[in-house]
């Protein structure tokens, strides 16, 4: 049997830099091993395949009492 948790979390920062530049940099999943110390790895599972965005992650991060392995599945919300 597979248990499935659902969480969420939420926080808000304020970056002052162009929208499109912060947006392109969260869509790119597996960068976020690089400029994120608690990510320790990333692998893209799916994309969207109309739009070449991320559909799902898994990551591994390092926390308090040990590491974490986690599962992500991403909605966009895309302008026409």
């Amino acid at each position: 049997m597979t248990i499935m948790s659902t969480d969420s979390a939420s926080e808000t920062v304020q970056i002052e830099a162009p929208f499109a530049e912060v947006l392109a940099t969260i869509r790119d999943v597996e960068s976020q091993a690089e400029w994120i110390p608690e990510i320790l790895e990333v692998e893209l599972l799916e994309v969207y395949e109309e739009n070449d965005l991320p559909a799902t992650a898994r990551f591994k991060a390092s926390a308090t009492v040990g590491t974490d392995g986690y599962t992500l599945s991403y909605e966009h919300q895309v302008d026409a």
